[in-house]
């Protein structure tokens, strides 16, 4: 006699729904919908745009670790951003963390991360973590990113580890 037995998967959204907002390493609250768009706070720093107009974005589709971005909307809906512009989405809860497309994120270390390897983002994003963006030319900031470059793809001992 032969058994099978008939299971029935749950989505991605079923299983962890969106959270309404998404806390970035710096302490800043965005808003943050099932459409994957981000709504920064009144006040959040922004990037000075050569072309395009300024705002902020996701990352972390590739990446280890989900962050925010800081950069330019372009026109035909593309978004450009410097890995310096990125900080890390801090979590207490698998629940605090987005689903982007079919990836989801679990709540390790304080971070949402994917659990793949740290990415050249990833690296600068860590190291500025703690860093507001508008300060991303202070001497600290400055010191930290050569690090990041330097580090042969390590995360540097005094930068945030994932």
């Amino acid at each position: 006699m032969l058994f099978l037995a008939a299971c029935e998967t749950a989505t991605v959204m079923e299983t962890f729904p969106q959270p309404k907002t998404l806390i970035d390493t710096t302490g800043l609250t965005f808003g943050w919908s099932s459409t994957h768009a981000v709504t920064p706070p009144a006040g959040a720093p922004q990037v000075a745009c050569t072309s395009g107009t300024p705002g902020y974005s996701w990352g972390g589709a590739v990446d280890a670790l989900v962050t925010i971005c800081g950069g330019c909307n372009q026109s035909g809906g593309s978004f450009q951003a410097d890995a310096r512009d990125c900080r890390p989405i801090v979590c207490a809860l698998n629940a605090d963390c987005p689903i982007l497309f079919s990836t989801s994120f679990a709540c390790i270390h304080g971070l949402c991360q994917s659990g793949s390897a740290v990415s050249a983002t990833d690296l600068v994003a860590l190291c500025l973590a703690d860093i507001p963006r508008d300060q991303n030319d202070t001497p600290l900031a400055m010191q930290r990113y050569d690090e990041v470059t330097t580090s042969g793809g390590a995360v540097p001992a005094d930068c945030r580890q994932p």
